[in-house]
Parts: structure tokens; sequence; C-alpha cells
């Protein structure tokens, strides 16, 4: 299984956008990231995607995650969540 299906309890259904979102994350770790957010009590700070290899990422990863290799689409399906 993949690393992203472990962290999903036994019958747990996940949106296919994130789950795919979290496995690029996870096995391209060298390419592109994540930065949790944070939770204060007078202040909410966003998590944020880094990219490491703009190039890279579009020719290799998104296509192999996704229907395109487009940043724009991505930030798109990002912004509904």
């Amino acid at each position: 299984p993949s690393p992203s299906s472990q962290l999903l309890k036994d019958g747990e259904k996940t949106i296919p956008f994130l789950r795919q979102l979290t496995e690029m994350l996870l096995e391209n770790r060298e390419l592109i990231s994540f930065v949790p957010g944070s939770k204060g009590t007078n202040q909410s700070v966003p998590g944020k995607i880094i990219i490491h290899d703009r190039n890279r990422v579009q020719s290799e990863v998104l296509p192999t995650y996704f229907n395109h290799a487009s940043f724009a689409s991505l930030r798109r399906q990002l912004s509904y969540f």
C-alpha cells in the first residue's frame, strides 16, 4: 500500500484529489513539500506547498498524479480546499 493509504482508517474514503495530492507530496519530497500551518489564539498561519524544482514537478510529477502538467490547474484545485 502507498504511504497515504496507511494514514486512513479501514473503510474510510477520501476525495480523489486529496488522496492524489497526499501521495504526490509523500512520494516526491525532494521536488515538492508541504509545511503545515498553525493555529494560535489570535492568529492562524496557513500551511504552504513549496516547489523545489518547478520544471521537474511540471514535467514529471503533476502528469503522474493528475490529468495535467499545469501549475494553474493545481492552484485552482487547491483553492477549493
